[in-house]
């Protein structure tokens, strides 16, 4: 799931020569400069950016009759505040999507759509799956990659990378599109004698899982942090696709953690991108050459 764990090192500092930067598609001045709007936004915390400029800017230009609002748990209580500076200032009716988001791996634009949102603004990250239902506006508080782009004309800076992860990512949930043949973790169940039921959710709660009382253990493959963070939360053991891969005595268990689940450059057949759990390519057959 995550890189390898790397320090950025500073070699030596350049020049100091600025660029002049041209923003695309920038904000009207009218917006900007609004002191009704500066005035509603000052009720926000000023050590988050939300981007209400933009997104009463997008809204407008989409000209949006209903805006659909996901936003995850520990900013939920800005929710109401936001709500209504775009109703104010946007005329568009708004909907606080209550359904917890972790970040682009759970944009919710179905329920958006079926709530009749013509526009949804998701506060998370980049958007990581493609869909076409609903116009989509993503919002980042807090980042850190965008800053790397910043100091690389200033420094000379080495930034490990783990692809797919983003260049200095230590820990993240980028997935790529995974191979619907990887069953590497049921093949092993299987030739084991053991039986197992998959179960599909769009959170795992300790309480849902707690019904299930027939279940002995549980491997989840949404993110190893659930297990790692907040596995003694569960009643029965929640596994991430490594401790499977040792309690099923596929790999011997590591000293240091490995974090490498969706990495390209697996240290292990527990992460779908190994070699060993790639479906297999049908051989080429060579032409044969008849000579008289």
């Amino acid at each position: 799931m995550a890189a390898p764990t790397g320090e950025v090192e500073v070699v030596n500092k350049k020049p100091a020569v600025r660029s002049v930067r041209r923003v695309a598609n920038q904000i009207p001045e009218e917006i900007l400069k609004d002191p009704e709007l500066q005035d509603a936004i000052s009720v926000l915390p000023a050590n988050y950016n939300f981007e209400i400029h933009k997104t009463v800017w997008r809204v407008r230009q989409a000209k949006a009759k209903r805006v659909a609002l996901q936003l995850p748990e520990g900013l939920q209580m800005f929710a109401c505040v936001i709500a209504d500076i775009i109703e104010r200032f946007t005329g568009a009716d708004t909907l606080v999507m209550g359904d917890v988001t972790y970040g682009a791996c759970c944009v919710d634009d179905f329920t958006a759509r079926a709530l009749g949102a013509d526009f949804m603004v998701h506060y998370g990250h980049s958007c990581l799956s493609e869909f076409h239902t609903v116009h989509t506006q993503y919002q980042g508080l807090i980042q850190i990659t965008n800053y790397l782009a910043e100091l690389k004309p200033d420094y000379e800076v080495l930034v490990p990378q783990c692809r797919p992860l983003s260049p200095g990512e230590i820990l993240g949930c980028t997935s790529p599109r995974l191979d619907k043949h990887v069953n590497h973790l049921e093949n092993k169940l299987e030739a084991l004698g053991r039986s197992f039921t998959r179960v599909l959710l769009s959170e795992i709660f300790p309480s849902k899982l707690a019904l299930m009382a027939d279940v002995d253990a549980w491997v989840q493959i949404a993110c190893p942090r659930l297990s790692i963070d907040w596995g003694t939360a569960f009643s029965k053991p929640l596994l991430s696709p490594y401790e499977a891969a040792v309690a099923l005595q596929k790999v011997e268990w590591q000293e240091v953690y490995p974090m490498d689940f969706y990495s390209n450059q697996s240290l292990g057949p527990w992460a779908p991108n190994h070699p060993d759990n790639q479906p297999k390519r049908p051989t080429r057959k060579q032409p044969q050459v008849c000579v008289s």
